[in-house]
């Protein structure tokens, strides 16, 4: 079959050197490593320290990654904590302003108040009613 003699002795040899050399082709593929798995391959032995290493490490950068999660929520309510003190500030400049405001309106009312009854005191007493009456109308 394979270019050799097909029967007898000679044809078993054939077949078992095809068997061998197919044998032997798959244990070559399925061996082969490349540069970077023989540079870095490990002896069986050290594969557990290796993995116990991986797993500290893994463990520090859990508990890097906790401390950072928490400095981050601390900025934060820090951040909000700034903004409303911030806000508070500028509420309070805001209610200072509206109450000077609020007392220079007052003096306009009251001396205009004022000024009004020292008018019609005099229109009163002067007996001038008609001025009295164009004072009240405006």
């Amino acid at each position: 079959m394979c270019g050799g003699v097909v029967g007898g002795e000679a044809g078993r040899d054939l077949g078992d050197e095809v068997v061998l050399w197919l044998g032997s082709g798959l244990t070559g593929v399925a061996a082969a490593q490349t540069p970077a798995e023989k540079q870095y391959a490990a002896p069986a032995d050290e594969i557990p320290v290796l993995e116990a290493r991986v797993e500290e490490q893994e463990a520090s950068l859990q508990g890097r990654i906790g401390e950072i999660s928490a400095v981050g929520a601390e900025l934060e309510a820090q951040s909000r904590a700034d903004s409303a003190r911030a806000r508070a500030s500028d509420l309070g400049e805001q209610t200072s302003s509206l109450e000077r405001e609020l007392a220079s309106r007052r003096e306009t009312f009251e001396a205009a108040t004022t000024g009004c009854q020292e008018k019609a005191r005099a229109a009163y007493k002067g007996g001038d009613l008609q001025g009295l009456s164009s004072l009240l109308s405006g």
